[in-house]
């Protein structure tokens, strides 16, 4: 170790009698707060996928989707043929009429010509009553007289009896006319109108299954039909998925999984869009672990409005620990050899070196560990082909360039 110190302390001073001492630029290590990120891998996934089948039986009469088309809710994909039952439909309604006049008639009750007809039927039952009730005492009269015959007042007696009773028919049939239809007869016409009042129903709800509709916003991802196909009720359709909002499955291993929270937002990126930064919010933890990988599925969701992110797609995602402090320089500050990464500082004007361990990056800055404190200087411009000892001038940071040169950014390898 010694015989190397001696060695680089003499390529050094070689160096230094060459071209004088060089020229660098300081930064000040300084505290920063970094967040450690996580790489995690998944995949697109269609939030919902569902085969849509059939309600009614019936032939197909057009169908308006074909396979990667989207349709908005409530849109219609396809019709079933309905004259059989629009012809049903005609007859219920002509039914459900006449119960509703049916009923219409009850609840209106007798009309003013009904009761005066019954009123007249009463009169005249009334006056071949009187008619009858003379005649039967004028054969009792002649009866008395022993001018009449037993046959005669028999009859007489007779067609009176029948004259009260047809009185009382008429007085009867007028108290109903007058009193309306039962209780009865109502909630039976009434029970009528429901039931063809249902059957009108059963046959409309046919007909508006037979148009099949969307069921969410969704595009289509098979079409098990086509115009002129018979189905049955049941029998699928197409085949449908749902990616906005879309879904994102990430297989978090177990020793980052503490760092999955419900609600918090990951960034993402995604293979086919390289430059564009996606952001998801977790939206469930998925309690089945994979037992060879050690992982679980954390569900995710982020909107997908014009639809161009696709079920299927491979996606990185960044898990964020907690923040914490720590000591800070810029990349360009750490030179990098075969046994580590180093800085190097200045004393009495010569490079030395400090030997560091890396940790967070944040953008430009790296966390290092080492034995080096807040506001002690480091090498970030110069420190290229520097060896300890070195004579170096600090510059200050309008005239970085070292050794004259336009300047060398970035950390050294060795």
């Amino acid at each position: 170790m010694s015989r190397t110190l001696a060695i680089l302390a003499l390529s050094a001073t070689v160096l230094s009698a060459q071209g004088g001492p060089t020229k660098v630029t300081t930064v000040r290590v300084a505290s920063h707060r970094f967040t450690p990120k996580f790489a995690v891998l998944g995949e697109l996934e269609a939030k919902r996928t569902v085969q849509i089948g059939a309600e009614v039986a019936g032939r197909v009469a057009s169908t308006e989707f074909e396979e990667g088309e989207r349709f908005d809710e409530g849109e219609s994909l396809l019709h079933l043929d309905t004259k059989t039952r629009e012809i049903a439909a005609r007859g219920a309604k002509a039914r459900l009429e006449v119960a509703r006049q049916q009923l219409a008639e009850y609840k209106a009750g007798a009309r003013p010509e009904e009761i005066l007809e019954s009123e007249a039927g009463v009169e005249r039952a009334k006056a071949l009553l009187a008619e009858a009730e003379e005649d039967l005492e004028r054969e009792r009269g002649k009866q008395r007289s022993d001018i009449g015959s037993q046959k005669s007042l028999t009859v007489a007696a007779a067609l009176a009896a029948t004259r009260r009773a047809e009185l009382a028919s008429a007085e009867q049939q007028l108290a109903l006319v007058r009193l309306g239809p039962r209780v009865e007869q109502l909630a039976r016409a009434e029970a009528e109108v429901a039931l063809r009042q249902s059957e009108v129903d059963a046959i409309e709800d046919e007909i508006q299954r037979a148009t099949i509709k969307a069921p969410f916003t969704s595009a289509v991802v098979e079409k098990h039909v086509g115009t002129g196909s018979y189905v049955r009720a049941g029998d699928p359709v197409a085949s449908l998925v749902q990616i906005d909002p879309i879904r994102v499955t990430l297989s978090v291993p177990e020793r980052n999984l503490s760092l999955a929270k419900i609600g918090s937002e990951v960034r993402m990126r995604i293979d086919a869009f390289h430059d564009e930064e996606f952001r998801g919010e977790i939206k469930a933890i998925v309690p089945r672990g994979d037992k060879l990988a050690r992982s679980f599925p954390v569900r995710l969701e982020m909107a997908n409005k014009d639809g161009r992110l696709l079920p299927g797609m491979f996606v990185r995602a960044e898990l964020e620990g907690e923040s914490r402090d720590g000591m800070a320089v810029p990349r360009d500050a750490v030179v990098t050899s075969g046994t580590g990464s180093i800085v190097y500082t200045v004393v009495d004007g010569k490079a030395s070196i400090v030997p560091v361990t890396l940790g967070e990056v944040d953008g430009d800055l790296v966390e290092i560990r080492g034995p080096l404190a807040s506001g002690a200087e480091v090498i970030v411009r110069g420190n290229d082909g520097l060896r300890p000892g070195t004579p170096v001038v600090v510059l200050p940071p309008a005239d970085s360039a070292p050794n004259g040169a336009t300047g060398t950014e970035g950390g050294a390898k060795r």
